[in-house]
């Protein structure tokens, strides 16, 4: 049986959290709209996309350690969360459930763990590029 410490379940809170929130917006039966049909579109599809990258980086830094599988978990459950989201909209008043709404917030879970490995990557290479060139110089070698 596995163990969690408290470090683990300090590190699931922003997840949960998040969750929190989306489920209760979307329990809403009337959000606020703006004055035009196409601003309200564009805000409430922005909102999809965003808050789903949100919550692929929650998932990831719940899953602590970096390995390559663990992108491709955060991604899933982003998916599996926006798949349930959008059937508990069908119990809501006056909200409806939307595959596009999904797909929208699949790319933006995509989005934000594609951009955070390419983060990564970026920060890795000049951390180690960084340690190399202080190895040559403290090792007495000139650098042109």
């Amino acid at each position: 049986m596995p163990t969690f410490s408290k470090q683990t379940v300090i590190r699931w809170l922003p997840a949960i959290a998040w969750m929190t929130l989306i489920f209760w917006f979307s329990a809403q039966p009337d959000l606020p709209k703006p004055p035009s049909a196409l601003l309200n579109m564009i805000l409430r599809k922005s909102a999809h996309f965003s808050e789903y990258g949100v919550l692929a980086l929650c998932y990831l830094y719940g899953l602590g350690d970096r390995r390559p599988w663990h992108r491709w978990l955060a991604l899933l459950l982003a998916i599996l969360y926006a798949i349930s989201d959008e059937y508990h909209q069908s119990w809501t008043p006056n909200r409806y459930p939307s595959a596009i709404d999904v797909l929208i917030d699949t790319a933006g879970a995509l989005t934000a763990v594609g951009l955070w490995h390419r983060f990564e990557q970026h920060v890795i290479v000049g951390k180690a590029r960084s340690w190399a060139a202080g190895f040559g110089q403290a090792s007495g070698e000139k650098r042109a």
